[in-house]
């Protein structure tokens, strides 16, 4: 038996029932390395399984493989060589599966790698998972074998203990925004680091923790730009905290904001609208100031100049503001818009006008995201508007009004709202495209497209098998195939493979002849599908060109440059050196030591 690394126990059972060759150990041994694929797989994806097992086995056999080389001509490269002798790539795999033992809060695996890898650095990015995941036993692990100690702005070693933790300066931030006062607690007197505290404010107010604010404050953090700024309040404002809007009123951090209005329309926070302004307003002292406050608060909704964040959703009062609001289903919102703005002129709520082509926003939105509600109010609000305007002058003004397109049932189809798909159907004239069953296809919703093969006339194009494919949808294909005459391109095989999606694979060589290109390979190889690669490589004959390889390179892709290496003939290029240095997984080093001639 090598030492460290017991036969599989299914090997075991079967010798055992061999009697003629049950006692060559050599013969047990030879078939259990044969077998045995859990040894090539990457540590961090080991660390999935949460076994300490399975790593020690894992591990035993790169010292093993490593030992077997060292007497041959060349060095035979693989996964378990690397981890044992490239530097870059052990911190790598260090960090990765130090963050995967993070997820699975196992302190015993995380201490088994700290001990496999001395004198690495934990990086900021795992001690903010461990905060994020609220790991305090973890975090308390790292600090207590942490070979450095900020003094003086000067590292100083610590002696006989094991690796480099980088805290970072977002770590605060990070225990805040999980809501771990616990760990705020024990990293302000426990960890000496250089923490932004101005960030850790900001993040405190945007998550409504104001106890944890004024604590900062206390402690000497400082308003940013930001945080006095508009988009702080904008956070606040979009998870309806008014009690944070009072707190941050009180202190003076709400100077000049506008835009509150379209935000909480937007996330459905009607009733704070009204309650921001009374925060705004001086508290009246008559019955006339009284009167005079709410046609100036009436006045301030209409003409509030709106602004939104970065993301620049809305700059004032506008369609967007109704689609938004209308997107995500707050029907109490919309029906306030209509109510404040859909008989003025200024405004219209309902239509985007880009350039000289009307595109309907509200309702289309609203079907798109299945908001039945909502279309149904703008629907009957439509009929409530055009009835009057038959009898209306010519030269009489007529107030905007809410319109539909073929977006509206193509997008809820592809979105697979069936009840608002057949509601557009029986209460609607604008109809749907043939982009209907298209889109529902690639989506997966079979049920739409069933019903719209039986009650719509529109069709499909290639594009629904295509998209089937693409997302690996292979019930939806069997469906097209068996019920459509459309039929499917080159690019379902091709974007299925680069997908990975197997079955779908397999079936379209099976009952397709549309066959596939060498994107299929490429894509497949690029995306680290090595099972789809040597599926194609065995039964198809496209093959794939040096960008296979190339790419692998550059996703990090290490099984499969080695398979291709192995078993194509295509090569790669320069392009293989220079990816994976780029990808940070020290692939450059296999390149040179497997003589790729790349």
């Amino acid at each position: 038996m090598t030492d460290g690394i017991p036969p599989l126990l299914v090997v075991e059972l079967l010798f055992r029932a061999k009697n003629t060759v049950a006692h060559l150990s050599h013969v047990v041994e030879a078939v259990s390395l044969y077998l045995d694929s859990s040894v090539e797989l990457p540590l961090h994806k080991a660390c999935k399984f949460n076994s300490l097992k399975l790593l020690n086995r894992l591990y035993a056999s790169s010292s093993i493989l490593l030992q077997q080389t060292k007497n041959e001509t060349g060095y035979y490269w693989s996964l378990r060589t690397l981890i044992r002798r490239e530097t870059h790539y052990r911190q790598f795999q260090f960090t990765k599966s130090l963050m995967e033992a993070i997820r699975t809060q196992n302190l015993e695996i995380i201490t088994w790698i700290c001990t496999k890898f001395p004198r690495k650095t934990v990086t900021p990015e795992v001690v903010e998972l461990a905060t994020t995941t609220g790991s305090l036993p973890i975090l308390q692990y790292f600090c207590d074998n942490d070979n450095t100690v900020l003094a003086d702005r000067r590292f100083v070693a610590k002696r006989n203990v094991g690796f480099r933790v980088e805290w970072g300066s977002q770590i605060l931030s990070a225990a805040i925004a999980s809501h771990r006062g616990d760990i705020v607690w024990w990293l302000d007197n426990t960890v000496t680091a250089s923490f932004d505290w101005n960030k850790a404010l900001t993040t405190a107010v945007i998550s409504g923790d104001i106890l944890m604010a004024e604590w900062l404050l206390s402690q000497g953090a400082m308003w940013s730009r930001r945080s006095r700024g508009r988009c702080m309040a904008h956070d606040v404002v979009s998870q309806g905290r008014l009690d944070v809007l009072r707190w941050l009123e009180n202190r003076d951090c709400l100077d000049d904001i506008v835009g509150l209005v379209v935000i909480a329309a937007q996330c459905g926070h009607l009733e704070i609208v009204a309650k921001y302004l009374r925060i705004r307003a001086q508290i009246p002292t008559s019955a006339v100031e009284c009167v005079l406050q709410r046609t100036e608060q009436s006045t301030q909704l209409r003409e509030l100049s709106v602004q939104l964040d970065t993301k620049n959703e809305a700059t004032r009062v506008s369609w967007k503001t109704a689609a938004i609001a209308a997107g995500r289903g707050h029907l109490d919102v919309v029906r306030w818009l209509c109510e404040e703005y859909a008989d003025g002129q200024e405004v219209n709520l309902f239509v985007d006008y880009k350039t000289d082509k009307k595109i309907s926003a509200a309702m289309d939105t609203a079907a798109r995201n299945g908001r039945l509600e909502v279309l149904e109010y703008l629907h009957n609000l439509q009929k409530s508007i055009d009835t009057p305007l038959k009898k209306r002058k010519r030269d009489e003004m007529s107030p905007p009004s809410p319109i539909c397109s073929k977006a509206a049932m193509d997008e809820a189809a592809a979105n697979g709202h069936l009840s608002v798909v057949q509601w557009l159907h029986e209460n609607r004239t604008e109809g749907c495209s043939i982009e209907a069953v298209d889109a529902a296809a690639a989506g997966g919703h079979l049920d739409v497209v069933r019903w719209l093969h039986e009650h719509r006339k529109e069709g499909c194009t290639t594009a629904a098998m295509d998209g089937a494919a693409r997302n690996g949808h292979l019930e939806m294909i069997q469906w097209l195939n068996d019920n459509t005459s459309a039929g499917c391109t080159t690019a379902a095989m091709d974007h299925s493979a680069m997908n990975g999606h197997i079955a779908v694979v397999k079936w379209l060589h099976e009952h397709r002849n549309e066959e596939c290109t060498v994107a299929a390979m490429n894509g497949a190889a690029a995306n680290g599908f090595l099972n789809v690669v040597k599926f194609l490589h065995c039964n198809r004959t496209e093959g794939c060109t040096t960008a296979a390889m190339d790419n692998a390179a550059k996703g990090g892709h290490l099984q499969i440059v080695q398979w291709l290496h192995c078993h194509r003939e295509e090569g790669c290029t320069r392009a293989a050196i220079d990816n994976a240095a780029a990808s940070g997984v020290s692939l450059f080093t296999l390149c040179m030591f497997a003589d790729m001639h790349c």
